[in-house]
């Protein structure tokens, strides 16, 4: 039998937030190479403005639920290096989650 990760929580819950910011960073660069200009592109619901939408859902729940996490994962045993990674990662996440709401941005719809 294959020995599983028992904190492979908290590693992967900090680094999806991380991962969908760089979806949306890759999203708007591709945008940016089509030949039509920012209103065609996301004035309208196209599948650029969609997928910026969403993720700027899933950015902001992943942060949430990492920082969740990682508040939970107090109670377990964990190596200290884990703890301060995932704590860091955690709190960097809900710091851009929560000015990103502040700003209008979390849940954007470009073409309203």
């Amino acid at each position: 039998k294959e020995k599983k990760d028992p904190y492979l929580r908290l590693r992967l819950f900090p680094l999806l937030p991380a991962l969908t910011l760089l979806s949306m960073v890759i999203l708007l660069m591709l945008s940016m190479t089509s030949s039509s200009n920012a209103i065609e592109l996301f004035g309208k619901p196209t599948i650029w403005s969609l997928g910026l939408f969403v993720l700027t859902i899933v950015f902001a729940l992943t942060s949430v639920l990492g920082f969740i996490e990682i508040i939970r994962s107090w109670k377990k045993e964990a190596r200290l290096s884990l703890r301060i990674y995932s704590l860091l990662l955690s709190i960097a996440n809900m710091t851009i989650t929560l000015y990103l709401t502040y700003w209008g941005i979390i849940g954007i719809r470009l073409w309203v």
